[in-house]
């Protein structure tokens, strides 16, 4: 293994098995997923509401569009893998902030 941890091989994945990167990647992949990570990240909490909007006018669509695609596709997708804290009862987001995504976000945002 050389010094940076590398070892110069790939490794072998069996199909169904997938690393915290391909799922980051697959997640970011989705423009209004960066635009509300990009928003949450200096909020403790925000309200979906808040998000629809910034969303709405960041991707061009409607609020209410905004609003259902965040609740049903977005932010349970961002919950499950651990980004997010998504209470639906109470319509309300947090974010404690990862590194990887903020190191990602800045990337995109420069592409």
């Amino acid at each position: 293994m050389s010094d940076d941890g590398y070892s110069g091989r790939l490794e072998k994945r069996t199909v169904g098995q997938r690393s915290r990167h391909d799922r980051l990647f697959e997640l970011l992949s989705e423009h209004r997923r960066r635009v509300l990570l990009r928003y949450v990240e200096d909020r403790p909490v925000v309200t979906v509401g808040e998000l629809a909007a910034i969303v709405s006018e960041e991707t061009g669509t409607a609020t209410s569009e905004a609003a259902i695609s965040l609740r049903h596709a977005d932010l349970p997708a961002l919950a499950d893998a651990g980004l997010i804290e998504y209470d639906s009862r109470s319509s309300t987001v947090r974010y404690d902030g990862d590194d990887l995504v903020s190191d990602l976000l800045e990337v995109a945002t420069r592409a």
